[in-house]
Formats: structure tokens, C-alpha cells, sequence
């Protein structure tokens, strides 16, 4: 549905970092944020 960017602190690269979180609906029609840091290479890696 939409996005959002924010600065925060990333446990996985250990670094404040741009995170990106995106809303959706679900099935049920229940909001879900699915957050993830734009900058750590695992994740972008895995998205990608």
C-alpha cells in the first residue's frame, strides 16, 4: 500500500541506517508493517 523511511538502529549490521517499512493488508484486512533496514547487505542480498 505505501511506505515509509526512517533512521534507526540495525541489530544485524549494527549501524543506524535507513529502514524501510512497508504497509500492507492482510487477507483479514489487519494493517502489517514489514520493516527492513535498506542498507544491510544480508537482507538486500536476499531480496534482491
Amino acid at each position: 500500500m505505501w511506505t515509509k523511511q526512517s533512521q534507526s538502529f540495525c541489530p544485524t549490521c549494527g549501524r543506524t541506517t535507513n529502514h524501510v517499512t512497508h504497509f500492507q493488508k492482510d487477507d483479514a484486512g489487519s494493517l502489517v508493517a514489514d520493516v527492513r533496514c535498506a542498507e544491510c547487505p544480508e537482507i538486500a542480498g536476499a531480496v534482491a
